[in-house]
């Protein structure tokens, strides 16, 4: 299966406001169930956090969506006393408001409405970068782009979580979506979201065309992801 270069119909400005937000809604359960983010985060950054023994942290969320990432790690950081500071960053102003909306009792939380590949991620001194799903909206030039600023910017780590394009996903996501929750743009944006994964190898090439200054590393975990991760 080719890599997809087709645009989701939640990345249009003009996509019905009550399908994104619903769209938004499933694809938070989706992430819950199947992601592994959490424990990506778990091993990445919350134990680089304890052996360098830090009480304040700063991170950034690249196309943060409803902000569930930060929640999940403001969580952990408040059960270990350590301060933290969340900014999310995403680039449509009606998803920003539903992420401002969703994680109103979090005060550590900032949402910024601004282009990822436009900001100066520098600019908010983030110990850590971090991404889930976000990588597979962008072309490879783009990709590169986010790594070099990312690595760049990060103090300490860089962690992005993605889709493994898969045909058995692909089919499996199809069925059981139109059979459990087919609403908004969970159908036709989740298989698309599919096609316009990664495989290793297509990262590692992305990587290496980004020469970056230091190391990161290429994974892969069921049910079907791949991400990526760098210590400074």
């Amino acid at each position: 299966m080719k890599r997809s270069q087709q645009p989701e119909l939640m990345d249009d400005p003009s996509s019905d406001l009550q399908a994104l937000r619903e769209t938004l809604e499933g694809f938070r359960l989706i992430n819950r169930l199947f992601s592994r983010m959490g424990s990506l985060t778990e091993k990445y950054i919350c134990k680089d956090i304890l052996k360098r023994g830090l009480k304040c942290v700063t991170i950034v969320d690249l196309g943060a969506g409803s902000g569930e990432l930060c929640i999940d790690f403001i969580k952990w950081c408040r059960k270990q006393n350590i301060n933290v500071k969340a900014i999310c960053i995403d680039l449509d102003s009606r998803v920003v408001e539903f992420g401002k909306e969703y994680t109103a009792d979090y005060k550590e939380i900032v949402f910024i409405e601004a282009n990822a590949l436009a900001v100066d991620l520098s600019e908010f001194k983030p110990d850590y970068i971090v991404s889930n799903h976000f990588l597979h909206h962008l072309s490879d030039d783009e990709i590169v782009y986010v790594l070099k600023q990312s690595f760049k910017a990060a103090r300490f780590a860089v962690l992005f979580n993605d889709l493994q394009r898969s045909r058995i996903a692909y089919i499996l996501y199809t069925i059981v979506i139109r059979l459990f929750y087919n609403k908004g743009f969970l159908y036709e944006d989740g298989r698309l979201s599919i096609k316009r994964g990664f495989n290793v190898e297509e990262l590692k090439t992305i990587i290496n065309s980004a020469k970056l200054k230091g190391s990161m590393n290429v994974g892969s975990m069921l049910p079907f992801r791949v991400y990526l991760h760098s210590n400074q």
